[in-house]
Parts: C-alpha cells; structure tokens; sequence
C-alpha cells in the first residue's frame, strides 16, 4: 500500500521512531502482535501494530532499544510466548533477551552457539529452538532434555554454514547452507538435490506457501519453485528484479514478494503467473514524470486489462498493470485535450479529442471522420456495430459502412438495454430503437443520464426537473420530493447508478437518494455527507459504495461513511470518474491525476483489553469495555468502532431501550459501559472499521450473576444448645451450584472438629447430622459453603456461607433425691430434698406415681408447672400425701437446655394412721424394725395418728459423748418424734441387728439406745437380745430415733427388786387371727441390773402351759419377750385367761400380769 497508495504513504517510514540505523536485518513477530527489528549495529528495536503512528508523539507503544553486548548484525529473532524471552542470532553468537530486562547466553550453550555467528533461528512445533550457526552446523536446545549439536561430516549436513532454518507443514526441518539444503526427517538429516541451475549457490532463504509449493532463494542464483515433482526456475531475465534472493513471504492474497540484496522487491502472482518489480520510491506510479494536466476525467478498462484515462492537457495514458504509456499529439493525436476514451471489442482505441474523433491503428492515431460532425459519444453494441452519437443524428458503422439515422437529431449519448433496445439521449429528449422501430418521448426532454436497473426499468434524470423518470416498459413515473415523502430531496439528478443488490442511488448536488424498488431513503448532511457536488458512483465487488464529488471520493458500506481526501493523499479533492479494474483496484480520476488504491482487503485488528471474560460471570449490575485496534496499514487512529450488548434473556419493559440490543453509532470511541443490567447471559459486540470499511469483529459472552449461592442455616439457631446428634437444616442452593460444605470449628483453639462435603443441593431441608457426642462441651461455629461454578467457557468459582454458633453440652444435668430416701415411709406434708442443677439449667419437674414402677402415663406432676429455678442440695418442693396410701414412687426429672434430660426415683411408702382406740403393728419397710402400738396407748387428745419408721443412713448417726458407747451403724427413726405414749400402755419395739459384724461378747453387750434431743446424746434403753431372729426387743413410752449401740461398761449391782413395769400388749390378742388384728402378745418390763430372768405362762387353774425363757441373761433397761398363744406343744391356747409370772434370780418377789387370749376362728 505504500507504493501503490498515496493515503497510506509516509516517506519517512526509514527513519521510523529513531531507528539506530537504517539496514534492517531481520523482522520478527510474535504472537501479540509486537514487532521486532534487528539491525546493522546490533540494535534491538520493539514496537507495538496497534498504534505505530503514536510513536512519532509520545513513543509510548515503542520499547527502549536494547543494544546487544556481544557485537553487531542481529541475523535472527525468535520469542518464546510463555516466558517472555527473545532470541537473537547475531555475528558474535545467540543471545537470550530475558523478560526484556538482561542479555544472556542461552542456557548452558554449546560453543557452535557461543562461539560462532548464528544466522538462522527456528522455534519447532515442540517449542525447541533450532540455532544455524555459520560454521558449526546446528545446534538444537531442548529444555530439559539439554543440547544437541549436527554437523557436516558426522550427521549429514550439507554444510556447516547455515543461512536459514524452515519447519514445513509436514514438521520436516530444512537447512540451507552454502553448500546446498538438508532436510532433517525420522531424526536423520538428508541431502536434497537441487536442480543444476541453482546448485553450487548459497541457499539463503527455504519457504512453503499455502499451496505447498516449495520456494529455494539463493545468493546468485534467482529462486527456484519445487512442487514435489518438478521444478521452475525464476532470474532477472524473467521477472526476477536481482538474482540474489535473501527472504520470501507470502501476503493473503496469494502474492509471492522476493526481496533482494540490492536490487528491490519483486512481486509473483501465482495466479497469473506474472512478474511486477518494486525497486525505489520512485518507481510510484503517480511520481513519474507524466505529464498531467488539468485532472482526470475519465477512466475506462479495456477487454485485455487496461486502464485508460483522458486528460485536459495531457492526452490520454494507458496502464497495462506494468507500465505506463502516454499518447498525445507527439504520438500522432490530433489534440492532448483528451474528453473521453473508449477500447472497442476489436482492441481499436477511440479517443475523443477538441480535435475530432482518433482512431487507433498498427501505426500511430488516424482522423475519424464522421460525417464531418462533432462526435459526442462512441458506443457498441451487442453485436458488435459501432454507434456515433454526433450533432446530425447517429451513425451506425459496422467496421465498413457507416449508416446515418436520426438525422436531425443531437445525439448526446447512447446506451443499450438488457433487451437490445437502444437509448438515445438527444437534445430534445429520448428515443428509443428496438431494432426496426424509432420510437420518441418527446414529454421526457433535457435529459441528462440514461440507464437501466436490475428488474430492467428505465431511469431518466432530466435538466431542470424536479426529480426523477422511471420507465417500466409501460408508462413513465416521476418521482419528486413530495411522492417520495422526502426521500428524493433534490430533484437536481447527476449520476444514478444501479448496484447490484437491486437498489438505484440517485446523486444531486448536495445530497444522495437511494431506492430499493418500495422506499426510499436519502442522506444528507445530517448523515455526515458534506460536498458540493456529486460526479461519479461506483459498487466495488465487495458492496461498498464510492461517490466521487468535489470534496474527495466518499465511501459507505450501509452504515459508516468515510472521505478521502487530498488530507489523505489524493492529489485533488475534485473526484470526476471511478473504476475499479479486473484485479479489483479502485482508480481514482481526479483533478490532479489518476490514482490507483489498491483495495486493502485485510480485516483491522480489533480486540478487547478490558472488561469481563469470555465465559465469566459478573456480580456486579454495571460492566465495561475497553477495545482497541489496529496495525501497521490501519493505526487505531484511523479505526471507528460500534458497539452492541445482546441480552439472552428478555429483558425488563422498564430497561432503557436506548442503551441495548441496537449499535452504537460508529465513533473513535473505544470504552462502553453499562449500568443497571438484571441477571442473566449477555454478549457484547465489538466492531471495526478502517479506512476501507474493512471490518473486523469480536465478541465477549458474559453472565451477570448478582445473587450469590444461596447459604442459610436456619436449625439450629444462634447460641442454640446441642448434644448428642445434631440435625443442620437449612438451604444450600444456585442455579450454577457445585457442592456444599459444612464445616464444624472449635470456638476455644480454632480446630476443624468437623467437615463434609456434598454434591446435592438443598432447599429447606437436612443439610447434615453432626454427632456432637465426641466433642468436648463448649462453644462451636456452624459455617455452612456453598460452590458454584458460573461460566460458559472461562468457568469461575463463586462461594457464600453462613454461620451460627452454637454451644455443645452433652454432660447431664446435676440430679440427686436427697429426702426422702428408697422406701422411706412418709405422711402427711412430706418436703423433697435434692438436687436440680446445670451449667445450662432449664427446668426440673417432681411427680409421683402409684407403686413401685409406675407406667409413664401413671406419673402426676407435684407442681402445676416445670420450675425454673435450679437447687442444689436444698428443698426441691413439698408433697402433701393426704389422701394416699400405700407404696408409691416419686420422679425428679432435670432437663437442661441443650435438651439433656435426667431423672431419679425413689420408692417410698405412705403409712395409714394408727386409731388409737385400736392400736396396731408398724413395720418399717425392710420388715426388720418395728413397733408395736397398744390399744389407748397413743395420748389421749390424738384420735389418730400416722407412725413411720425409716432405717438412718449410717452416715446420719450421730455418735454417743460416752466413749464406752459404740454405734453399730443401726438406727431407725419411728415418727413423729417426741410422741409420749401412755405409761400403763407402753409400745413393744424390735429392732435387727447384724452378726456377722459382731463378736459373741459384743452381742451380749448390745443394747438398745434413744437418742435424747435436749442433752444431744444417746439414753439407755435396754432391751432383751434374740439371738435366733437376730433382734433386740424393748418396751417404749416415746417415738423418736432408736439405735442399738455397743456397751463396754459394767452392770450394776443387783437389788432386793430387779424387775420393774411389767406389762403386756395387746391385753387381748387372737392368735388365731380373730376380732383383734394382733396375732402376739408384747411383753415388756424393766429391770435395773442385769440378771438372770424365767418368763413362764400359767392358765388360771396354776397349770405351766409355756415357759418362754428359763434364766436366761438380759441386759439392765427395758426388755420385751413375745409370746404368741401356743402352748410348750406348740398349740394354740384355748381362749381364757393367763397370767404371766417374771423372776428375776436374786430378786425377793416375782412380777405377774394377765393377758387374755380370744379364739374366735
């Protein structure tokens, strides 16, 4: 483009950014799009495509030059896309360019590298690196695997001057060398036979193109094409600018470009197989020394590929696509005021001049006269006829005989329809011929264009109209500013042309119209058209639209429009005539000469550097983009941009239309924003233009996501307690959810106690069950995650968590049932002593129940309600037990509030109360102790009452003041205390002691004792001891606590009366189970020392009827013998009365009493 394109050439691009020097030895770029450049003197430069006109400014895109250390020449470049290094070749050796901070050796380099020139580098399709040294061979480096090194005499190298290094398609690597090319195939180098015209040349430069055709450039030689099977051989003599031939490359039109040594660039076209040379900037077409005077006008091609074009001054120029040829007077034209031009079927150039008419011939230019008329046009028709449109009619000319028609008319111009009807545009109007018949529209006058759409309508601009005349093969229409609501602003037609997509443009002077056959559409300035006249349309073959106008040629591809103008490098703002040529250049006629523009057909770079990630998923609502592009033909400055945002989904009613789903108007702008936009999938949309409406793409697919994984742990609660097994529930959710993760830490070191991850999503449910029976009671957090993956192709991690702490305690609350205790018998308002206490109390709750195992629906609360107070060794409630009788069960049950729950029973026993008119037997609950109450032996204010008796806890014992006392651990509390009973009536008592744990003297000396509350000691009782049912048997006149104790002290001496208070309980007793409800007759007494004691019973006529003890050894204090109304045979007495006689041995007297048995069985 350079060459060939004024717009887009800068002479100074030698001295580009400061280059260090002029001779450029290597070009190299890598895969971002920056270019480097070695030079002369060792010199590094590197520069950026986007921008390349910004460094001549601010040199911002434009790295410092790096000068190498080692010497000058930079060969070779090669860079390593992943780390960042450059590599050069130069005459000293490789050098690694590192992070484009340090020069370097490469690592661990062999000498052939370090030591020797490197002329050639190759980065293979494994990322090895290829260096061709000149004069060690090849030196191959390999990562990891380390160095290799070939050379010519031991692996098969044609030389070891090597000049240049190629991968084909095949991955096959070719070495040229001075002495011919090696290629290196299934881990072997191979010689490859050259052709006899090449061999003996240094190969400089091996190149594949796209068709797979093998090029060899050699330093003498020219080039020569190998494909597969043969070769061709190209040199200065045929096409080849300088037979020195040092790089190849291959542009995306399939041109071939060959740089020499010295001598230029050539250019091939595989396709025509055609040579074009480029040697100085003076070669430019435009800047030879034609003589061109007052513009360009016209501008036709001819069937061979020729372009001609007329001048006002400078006859008329021919461009073959090679060289230029220039025809005025002195070639034989009759005038160099050339007005058009025109190349019929038979290669006969017509040229119309001030002059007359010029034909051309093998000789030179010829006067053509046409019946010595002024010619104003030259046409031909279908078959072949020329037509003269001349002032005095027109004239048919088939090559030999010239025939004249329409004799009085000025014909102006002549066109031919798409059905062999021929136009004639006259002075007075138009007429049309079919062949046979001249047929006039005398109504259409002052015409002033003539042509024919697609769908084969006739369109006629006229002089001096108000719009436009279109002919259908039936009637004419004229379409005016009013018909076309507006869309034919000016009337004023100058040009209209039909483009290939079946729409008509009309041009005026100020203004364009388009019509595509329904409606119409215009542009004006409003549009951003500003030029004063319109000359020329043209459709080039990629659809765009050119305007030549008085302000520079326009160009519109349906939605930018872009002006060239001399600004840009035409040599005048006067566009008259436009054409594009078979090779598909545009030529531009102005008036300052012809120029061509070689159309570049190459898409600009575009590309986006900021804003979200193809794939990614946004949580914000607001995003924004910045693109930018670009290269070395079309810098960012010369790029406009349009962008849109597409949503995937529906979109709100309310959203701002304006800002989406539609494009931007095209500007240099290179940023979009966009606020406020709801979820879901977008696509944002870049689009640039260059200055040949070339346009170029991208996209970015993104996701806005604002709402995060859904974590919520509703169960359990903040500061909830737990124990045991704990049910987290809760929801762990996203339309892009991956996994959930609960996750267990202990509040008092940190430590994870717990972690569990899941591939199920949950919404209000179980998310997991946690034993907390394991842990330690304390405090714990309860964090909740929850993955999702968003993305559509760049996949993007997003978490959210919840947490709860919570306390642990799986220690049971404190319980203890102090009073009263298992099987303690109770009455009346008993108070419940115990324990209810914990850490993280809650409440306690006391009931009772009937029996021993009461059925869970048998239990009663004591209290209305749970009491939430905890106790601890004190007074739990009171339980009156009126009404009640018999066993019963009491349940103290303490639940804390992690929902610990314990609970304790007891069995007691609810005693009847005792008639005192009756009198009866109590039995403590162990059937050990009991009493004995006689009739009327209760006071005599109680009517009745309730005696319980409860064994004392060892423990509550209290112990004697009389170290001579010794407890036995035996003591039972026969309630209510401090009862007197009637002295004549005293109450018979037995109490069970244990032998095991006694000697036989310390049972001798066991005795009863009563513990005397106002002195806090223990009184002597007595009692008598049986050994056979193990019980000490007393009388009693008081309740309260009895023990039987250990006595070491001696007896006392004997009296003349040793027994005392004889009496018998009942008086009246049934042994066979009569009336009286006693069974056995309590005989009690006291005596004052021990002695020696008979106990005998006798019937009222003196006969012995049972002895019940016969001297035998009872303790001081009261004693109390049973007799149950048998007789010495074992036989139950006959009811009467019998007396009882007491002797104590030594006593003066005997003690004697009646009882009275009653057999009513």
């Amino acid at each position: 483009d350079a060459w060939k394109n004024p717009p887009y050439y800068d002479p100074q691009y030698r001295y580009y950014n400061d280059l260090a020097v002029n001779a450029v030895f290597s070009i190299h770029m890598d895969e971002q799009g920056w270019l480097y450049f070695g030079t002369l003197d060792g010199t590094l430069h590197i520069m950026s495509q986007v921008d390349p006109e910004s460094m001549r400014s601010t040199g911002s895109v434009v790295k410092p030059p790096y000068q190498s250390p080692i010497g000058p020449i930079i060969w070779a470049i090669a860079t390593e896309e992943y780390t960042g290094n450059v590599w050069l070749g130069t005459q000293d050796g490789a050098m690694g360019f590192y992070r484009e901070t340090e020069f370097g050796p490469p690592p661990s380099a062999p000498p052939s590298v370090t030591d020797f020139p490197v002329r050639a580098i190759l980065k293979d399709a494994d990322g090895h690196l290829w260096f061709g040294t000149d004069g060690a061979g090849i030196s191959v480096y390999q990562g990891e695997a380390g160095w290799r090194d070939f050379r010519a005499s031991d692996d098969g190298l044609a030389d070891n001057h090597v000049r240049t290094l190629m991968q084909d398609k095949q991955g096959r690597i070719w070495a040229g060398t001075l002495n011919g090319v090696s290629v290196y195939e299934n881990s072997r180098w191979q010689p490859f036979k050259m052709p006899s015209q090449l061999a003996g040349y240094p190969v400089m430069v091996i190149f594949e193109d796209t068709q797979g055709n093998y090029w060899f450039g050699t330093e003498g030689g020219g080039v020569g094409r190998y494909d597969g099977s043969r070769w061709l051989i190209f040199t200065s003599a045929n096409g080849l600018v300088e037979d020195a031939v040092w790089s190849i490359a291959e542009d995306e039109k399939g041109y071939l470009w060959f740089g020499t040594a010295s001598g230029g660039v050539s250019r091939y076209d595989n396709r025509e197989r055609e040579w074009t040379i480029f040697t100085q900037v003076t070669d430019y077409p435009l800047k030879m020394d034609l003589k061109i005077y007052n513009g360009v006008y016209s501008i036709f091609e001819d069937n061979q590929g020729s372009l001609w074009f007329t001048t006002r001054g400078g006859g008329v120029i021919r461009y073959d696509g090679k060289r230029w040829s220039t025809f005025t007077t002195s070639n034989g034209l009759g005038d160099d005021y050339v007005y058009d031009v025109f190349v019929d079927s038979r290669g006969t150039v017509w040229v119309k001049t001030r002059r007359g008419l010029y034909q051309s011939h093998e000789k030179g230019w010829a006067f053509f006269n046409v019946n010595d008329a002024w010619v104003n046009v030259v046409f031909e028709d279908s078959e072949g006829n020329l037509w003269f449109g001349t002032d005095r009619g027109a004239v048919k000319y088939d090559g030999e005989t010239k025939t004249t028609v329409l004799e009085r008319e000025k014909i102006l111009s002549i066109f031919q329809d798409t059905k062999g009807n021929l136009w004639f545009r006259t002075g007075r109007g138009i007429i049309k011929y079919d062949g046979i018949t001249f047929s006039p529209f005398p109504e259409i006058g002052n015409v002033r264009t003539i042509i024919e759409d697609d769908a084969g309508n006739i369109w006629v601009a006229r002089e001096k109209t108000l719009g436009v005349d279109r002919y259908d093969g039936q009637q004419w229409v004229l379409f005016t500013y009013e018909n076309t609501n507006g869309g034919l602003v000016d009337g004023n037609i100058i040009v209209i042309y039909p483009d290939k997509q079946g729409n008509v443009w009309f041009g005026t002077s100020d203004s364009i119209s388009k019509f595509n056959g329904v409606n119409w559409q215009n542009y004006t300035v409003s549009h951003g058209l500003t030029f004063n006249k319109l000359h020329a349309i043209l459709q080039d073959d990629r659809g765009i639209m050119w305007f030549g106008t008085d302000s520079g040629v326009i160009k519109f591809d349906g939605t930018v429009w872009i002006t060239v103008a001399t600004l840009d490098g035409l040599p005048d703002d006067k566009v008259y005539a436009l054409w594009q040529d078979k090779r598909g250049d545009i030529w531009i006629g102005t008036g300052g000469g012809p120029v061509q523009q070689y159309l570049d057909r190459i898409p600009p770079k575009v590309q986006i550097v900021s804003g979200p990630k193809e794939g990614s998923v946004v949580t914000d609502s607001n995003v924004s983009f910045v693109f930018e592009g670009g290269d070395l033909v079309s810098p960012q400055k010369d790029l406009i941009f349009s962008v849109r945002l597409d949503s995937r989904h529906p979109l709100p009613s309310n959203l701002n239309p304006g800002n989406l789903e539609q494009w931007s108007k095209y500007s240099s702008e290179t940023t979009a924003t966009y606020t406020n936009l709801p979820d879901g999938g977008y696509v944002f949309r870049v689009v640039a233009k260059d200055k040949d409406l070339n346009s170029a793409s991208i996209s970015r697919e993104f996701i806005i996501d604002t709402k995060q994984p859904e974590a919520d742990i509703d169960e359990p609660e903040p500061g909830q307690m737990l124990r045991g097994f704990c049910n987290i529930k809760g929801t762990s959710t996203d339309k892009d959810f991956q996994k959930y993760s609960i996750e267990v830490k202990d509040n008092k070191d940190g430590a994870v106690v717990y972690s569990q991850t899941f591939s199920q999503k949950v919404e209000k449910g179980e998310l997991v069950t946690w034993d907390t029976r394991n842990q330690p009671d304390g405090e714990y957090t309860i964090t909740l995650h929850v993955t999702s993956l968003k993305g559509v192709e760049t996949k993007r991690i997003f978490e959210s968590a919840d947490s709860v702490i919570v306390i642990v305690d799986n220690t049971p609350p404190k319980i203890q049932l102090i009073r009263p205790v298992m099987n303690e018998q109770v009455s009346g308002e008993i108070q419940i002593l115990g324990t209810a206490y914990d850490e993280n109390f809650k409440e306690y709750t006391v009931e009772y129940g009937k029996g021993t195992e009461p059925g869970d629906s048998d239990w009663k609360p004591i209290s209305k309600q749970p009491i939430q107070t905890p106790v601890w060794e004190n007074e739990l409630l009171s339980w009156n037990t009126a009404g009640k009788e018999g066993e019963y069960s009491i349940r103290l049950r303490v639940l804390d509030q992690a929902g610990n729950e314990v609970e304790k029973k007891v069995a007691v026993v609810v005693q009847n109360p005792v008639v005192r008119s009756k009198g009866r037997e109590i039995k403590a609950n162990d059937q050990k102790a009991r009493i004995y109450i006689p009739p009327n032996s209760l006071p005599e204010s109680t009517s009745q009452l309730v005696i319980t008796i409860n064994k004392v806890p060892e423990s509550q014992i209290q112990p004697s003041i009389n170290k001579n006392i010794i407890p036995t651990g035996i003591a039972y509390d026969f309630e209510p205390r401090n009862v007197r009973l009637n002295k004549l009536k005293p109450a018979s008592l037995t109490l069970p002691y244990e032998d095991a744990l006694l000697t036989p003297t310390e049972i001798n000396n066991l005795a009863v004792f009563v513990w005397n509350e106002s002195k806090k000691d223990w009184s002597f009782v007595g009692g008598r001891i049986d050994k056979q049912s193990k019980t000490i048997n007393t009388s009693v006149l008081n309740l309260g606590r009895y023990s039987i104790m250990k006595m070491d002290e001696k007896r006392s001496a004997p009296g003349k009366t040793i027994v005392y208070r004889l009496t018998c309980q009942p008086r009246v007793f049934s042994p066979n189970g009569g009336r009286f409800n006693t069974a056995t007759a309590y005989i009690s007494f006291h005596l004052n020392q021990d002695s020696k004691v008979t106990v005998k019973i006798y019937n009222l006529e003196g006969y012995l009827k049972k002895t019940l003890i016969e001297k035998e050894q009872l303790p001081k204090g009261n004693n109390r013998i049973d007799w149950n109304g048998r007789d010495s045979n074992n036989e139950v007495v006959p009811s009467g009365a019998y007396a009882i006689v007491v002797k104590a041995e030594g006593a003066e007297e005997v003690a004697t009493k009646t009882v009275v048995v009653l057999n009513d069985r």
